[in-house]
């Protein structure tokens, strides 16, 4: 369900200085412009969303709203996986703590355009592309004023946070190994099941004071160099060795390496920059990057998973950084171990699809958890 009033957009200059270093050289000069939008989502009560399902009993409510949401995801992949095509369209889903209130979940955008006019017509048929295709289990509300836009962002939230305790990033684990047989890199995997981000919302919820969650996607390619690497990088690492190995345990690595590298250079896979930041100027506790980790780096019977680890910024400066980067869309570069940096940010759909994951409560809710009805 959705509301088709005009968003409240946002257009100014594009800022060079906190572009991922990853991404295009020139895409600045290609695009100085950018336009940005917030949504409100409102979750349908539980006897609403009943009524939408397909299946014959209500055991398939929760596999179908899932779906839909994948399908979602699905949609906003660039239009041809084989070009190096540059994607100019960021997506951010936001949940704000609000204390004694409940959860305010948002999506927050930003198209790259040529000029200030394609810039605000861009953004207005973005707006009118995810109303169209946001699943049907939530209200999408596009916001209508700077001050709604201001909530819905956190952007009040963000300015609060001063230093590395305030702001942090979950990022798969990765760790580079050195052996005999030439060197590995160890990277998880995002991956959950059907209810593990139940314990996301309720974490967020039982927080004391404001906390922000932001998860930004962003379609990109494999670009044909980095394909080529990893797979000299898997004939390196499983050539045949002149002596035995010191580290007999580092063979339970090679199948995890093995499956990574073909996961990555299959040849229809589309990818996503996909991160997850949590920000909340009081500081955040420990326990809480432990409970949403665990939810989007859970093992399953065919894949196992290394976990997940915890960033922080560097410095009060570095802080400040990452707050202007959450704050108008941009991807947080950080220290990686990989010798392709990409690789650390690069997400499968299923992947981005584990991660991206829209709140679904049963009937009863979730315990001490609230989320809080559209702005009207």
């Amino acid at each position: 369900m959705s509301n088709h009033q005009n968003p409240w957009i946002e257009v100014k200059r594009s800022n060079p200085g906190i572009r991922h270093p990853q991404d295009a050289p020139d895409i600045y000069q290609k695009y100085p412009w950018q336009g940005m939008f917030a949504c409100q989502i409102g979750v349908l009560p539980y006897k609403e969303r009943e009524r939408l399902r397909w299946g014959f009993n209500p055991a398939f409510l929760l596999e179908e709203a899932f779906d839909r949401q994948k399908l979602f995801i699905e949609s906003q992949l660039s239009r041809n996986p084989i070009d190096e095509y540059t994607e100019r369209r960021t997506l951010a889903l936001r949940c704000i703590c609000v204390p004694n209130s409940g959860l305010r979940l948002g999506l927050v955008a930003k198209v790259l355009a040529e000029t200030q006019e394609e810039a605000f017509k861009c953004a207005q048929i973005y707006c009118r592309e995810l109303v169209s295709v946001f699943p049907y289990d939530y209200v999408l509300h596009p916001v209508s004023s700077e001050e709604e836009f201001q909530q819905i962002t956190g952007r009040e939230l963000l300015k609060g946070c001063k230093g590395p305790d305030s702001i942090a990033q979950i990022r798969r684990f990765e760790s580079p190994l050195r052996t005999t047989k030439g060197p590995f890199r160890v990277i998880g995997l995002w991956q959950t099941n059907l209810r593990s981000d139940e314990q996301i919302w309720r974490t967020l919820a039982n927080w004391p004071q404001k906390i922000l969650l932001n998860i930004s996607i962003r379609p990109t390619v494999l670009f044909e160099g980095e394909r080529r690497a990893l797979l000299e990088m898997k004939q390196s690492a499983f050539a045949p060795q002149d002596e035995s190995s010191d580290e007999p345990y580092l063979q339970n690595y090679e199948p995890w390496i093995d499956q990574f590298i073909n996961r990555l250079t299959s040849p229809w896979n589309r990818y996503f920059y996909l991160q997850i930041h949590l920000a909340s100027p009081e500081g955040i506790d420990e326990y809480v990057f432990r409970s949403i980790g665990s939810a989007v780096t859970r093992d399953q019977p065919d894949k196992p998973s290394p976990g997940f680890q915890v960033l922080h910024p560097s410095d009060i400066k570095n802080a400040a950084d990452w707050c202007s980067n959450l704050d108008c869309l941009e991807f947080i570069s950080t220290n990686t171990s990989l010798l392709l940096p990409r690789l650390s940010d690069l997400a499968s759909l299923d992947e981005a699809h584990a991660v991206f994951r829209l709140p679904y409560p049963p009937d009863v809710g979730l315990a001490n958890t609230n989320f809080l009805p559209v702005m009207t």
